[in-house]
């Protein structure tokens, strides 16, 4: 059968675009487990006070910060996207299969000499892969429309791995990543008048949403505001992705710069500042929690708040810029 969208020589094929979506499951897969559950694995399982499991995720994302742009550096110099993207893969299963092999009955002090080879070598991995992949998207898309719908097919796959996990402790993000699928597999078919800074300020406000729905309060009764809360998240979150992918894929594809190199820098900054956000909220964490029952909820509260406003203000004033850009030239 031919795969072939027989839409003009412009196309991209469908096998491409199934390809390309498989492409990234299993890392996604494994930074979902890395964000979700890592911590509750380092204080409940291996009893690590919160600040030291702060301080092994924080490592994480550090060594992938610093991992992202040597790998896109390597990736565009060797222009060997495929063969990275195997050996990332190989060095991804090694590394997060040995972070949940330890028991607690481990000496504490292996157990952070442990932790600082294994996530090294996971996170090198973790990087290699996804800059290899994201690379891929200028590569094999023939116009801005191609790199929107490789995008949206990407977010969609990352969030349908997740769907699988019926535990309780999972629920919320279950519910969170359903929304985030959905929302992926709407952007995939959105409208034309619909385009990625439209998208990414309606992604901003559903997040706004859902913090002030926080700061009021959710009763711990009301599971289904709860639920409601995680659905915004998602939603959010999957339509900021898409639409932040798709304005990075256009300036790559516009400007001629190498895919590794831009979404390198780009992964640099989102890993290091995330990783000092954990380190920081499990710093500030009170001791004994109990003096402090809705310290998380504060922090999902003014964080999601906060990243949401600094998107929508940073979203105005390229739009500012590129508009005077405009007057001058004209």
């Amino acid at each position: 059968m031919d795969l072939t969208d027989r839409r003009g020589p412009n196309s991209c094929s469908s096998l491409h675009k199934i390809s390309f979506g498989l492409g990234h499951i299993y890392n996604d897969l494994c930074a979902a487990m890395w964000f979700s559950y890592t911590l509750f694995y380092f204080q409940v399982v291996l009893q690590i006070n919160s600040t030291s499991a702060g301080i092994l995720l924080m490592l994480g994302q550090i060594i992938d910060a610093i991992a992202t742009p040597l790998a896109g550096w390597i990736i565009d110099y060797t222009n060997s996207k495929r063969i990275w993207h195997f050996i990332g893969t190989i060095a991804v299963s090694i590394g997060f299969s040995l972070i949940f092999s330890l028991k607690s009955t481990t000496v504490y002090s292996s157990v952070l000499l442990y932790y600082g080879l294994v996530i090294t070598l996971f996170q090198v991995g973790w990087a290699v892969v996804q800059i290899s992949h994201l690379s891929l998207i200028p590569e094999i898309s023939k116009n801005h429309n191609h790199s929107s719908d490789l995008t949206a097919i990407r977010a969609t796959n990352e969030n349908m791995e997740m769907d699988g996990i019926r535990e309780t402790i999972a629920t919320v993000p279950l519910v969170c990543y359903i929304a985030s699928f959905l929302t992926a597999i709407f952007l995939k078919f959105r409208l034309s008048f619909c385009g990625d800074k439209i998208i990414y300020f309606i992604g901003s406000v559903y997040g706004l949403c859902a913090s002030m729905w926080i700061t009021i309060g959710i009763p711990l009764t009301s599971n289904w505001q709860l639920y409601c809360v995680a659905i915004l998240l998602g939603i959010s979150g999957s339509a900021t992705m898409v639409a932040s992918l798709c304005l990075t894929a256009n300036f790559v594809k516009s400007n001629g710069y190498g895919g590794g190199f831009v979404y390198s820098i780009v992964t640099f900054t989102d890993k290091f500042i995330s990783g000092f956000v954990v380190l920081l909220v499990q710093n500030m964490q009170c001791s004994p929690i109990s003096e402090c029952p809705h310290y998380y909820e504060h922090v999902l509260s003014y964080i999601s708040g906060g990243v949401s406003l600094v998107g929508i203000v940073s979203l105005g004033l390229l739009q500012w810029q590129i508009k005077n850009n405009g007057r001058r030239n004209s």
